[in-house]
């Protein structure tokens, strides 16, 4: 947690509520908006609630199990 810093950003789904987001720095470099979470989401997704996400469209290398996947195309995809 004390690579983010909470930005102002927000977005609301039907199905989870209202997301907040931080952006990452990592020594001089900074990932803008790449970390979301639901502080409060609606009651359905109480599962969910401070748990974070994080863009993998947008970084530089994703490992899994030593594995480096690609990363996929999406709408968020910088």
């Amino acid at each position: 947690m004390e690579l983010l810093e909470p930005t102002e950003t927000t977005t609301r789904c039907p199905y989870k509520g209202m997301a907040s987001y931080w952006s990452a720095r990592v020594g001089e470099r900074a990932f803008k908006d790449i970390v979301w979470s639901y502080r409060d989401p609606l009651p359905a997704c109480f599962p969910i609630t401070s748990l974070l996400c994080f863009f993998n469209e947008r970084v530089d290398g994703l490992y899994v199990d030593d594995e480096l996947l690609s990363a996929p195309k999406t709408p968020w995809s910088e």
